[in-house]
């Protein structure tokens, strides 16, 4: 749970996902965030087909970022020379 001021919510777990050939692939994160740090750095990599951001749970309307959101994001975001660590411990390079 995040305790914010003197209210409580859970913490809500986001996924990227993005078509790769015939398949969809999705990444589970720990936080709206990171998926987004997540899903800029797949720009990078060049995996960027039907690419979306969204929460697990939750209402979708108005939490979900689809290609072109994320696309908006990316250019103004950060380069970074190291990789992004996943939650599995997989890194992004």
């Amino acid at each position: 749970m995040l305790r914010i001021g003197k209210t409580t919510r859970a913490a809500t777990a986001w996924y990227v996902s993005y078509r790769a050939g015939n398949m969809t692939v999705m990444h589970v994160l720990r936080s709206r965030e990171l998926a987004i740090e997540v899903a800029c750095r797949f720009f990078d990599l060049g995996r960027h087909d039907a690419l979306e951001v969204g929460p697990m749970l939750g209402p979708r309307e108005e939490n979900v970022l689809d290609h072109s959101a994320i696309q908006q994001i990316h250019e103004t975001w950060p380069t970074s020379k190291t990789g992004t660590h996943l939650e599995n411990g997989d890194t992004l390079r």
